[in-house]
């Protein structure tokens, strides 16, 4: 199962609205995790992130990221929605460590999008008791708004995830980050044509640098890309989603769900539509 770690190779074969050639790069889910490139982040530096976490025996296990939406929810991929019972720690930036800023909180709901299919409509969102208490380290997100662009300056995206420095090497307990740029739709569909047949679906957005090396990887998905708009401030854009086996390789931008395009379907969940 993926959320035990297993690297899962998207074949989308009965899909039409995408389709993977396997050629050069295999196409990925980014769990059991890394950021390529990373900096270390401080304490309280990014209090919207959390830690999916799933039990074994007596210990708990981080498998994919995730991004605080209020008090009682969190948004997360698709391909990561938990089960009922496991939990979300968040204002840690070590794992497994759990220092007294750590709130740990326990799923009892999970809602994936109900047209997830694989790469398309790749979220879910899940509820959590009891509510976490905001303070410097815990906090949420402002979703970007649909007539929201992300801004196209360099380095305008900052993503964020527990994981290791390269796509060949160990996992690391360390909260890292990274800032990445937006990539139009149009040109992450050129750098990705050698292996795709169809344009990158409408619910996905591209970022990553074009000489590689600084982007997520295995264990990120679900985690939070947060940008800046044309007005200066900070909005959630996307949630980690797939991307090449090779983590940070050139022109192969990682690859998020589109969160403006799902306010709806999160607003319908959070009680805020």
């Amino acid at each position: 199962m993926l959320r035990f770690g297993l690297l899962a190779v998207l074949l989308v074969s009965a899909q039409a609205a995408v389709r993977v050639s396997r050629k050069d790069h295999n196409i990925r889910k980014f769990t059991n995790g890394k950021i390529v490139g990373g900096t270390l982040a401080r304490l309280g530096q990014f209090p919207y992130q959390a830690s999916m976490q799933y039990g074994f025996g007596s210990s708990w296990a981080h498998y994919c990221g995730g991004s605080i939406l209020d008090q009682t929810h969190v948004l997360t991929a698709g391909h990561c929605a938990p089960a009922v019972g496991e939990r979300v720690v968040a204002g840690i930036i070590d794992l497994p460590a759990t220092g007294p800023e750590a709130q740990v909180r326990t799923i009892t709901r999970a809602v994936i999008h109900p047209n997830y299919s694989g790469v398309v409509n790749d979220v879910a969102v899940v509820t959590v008791s009891p509510p976490f208490e905001f303070n410097s380290f815990v906090g949420n997100v402002t979703l970007a708004l649909n007539n929201q662009q992300p801004s196209t300056a360099p380095g305008a995206c900052t993503a964020s995830g527990w994981g290791a420095t390269s796509w060949t090497g160990g996992t690391s307990e360390d909260l890292l980050y990274v800032d990445i740029d937006f990539i139009d739709d149009d040109t992450c569909m050129e750098m990705w044509a050698p292996d795709f047949s169809t344009p990158i679906p409408e619910q996905n957005i591209c970022a990553g640098v074009e000489e590689g090396f600084h982007t997520v990887c295995y264990g990120d998905s679900g985690g939070p890309m947060v940008c800046t708009a044309d007005d200066g401030g900070r909005y959630l854009y996307g949630s980690t989603s797939w991307g090449p086996q090779e983590c940070g390789i050139p022109e192969r931008p990682a690859v998020w769900a589109e969160v403006p395009y799902f306010n709806d379907f999160i607003l319908d969940q959070i009680g805020g539509a």
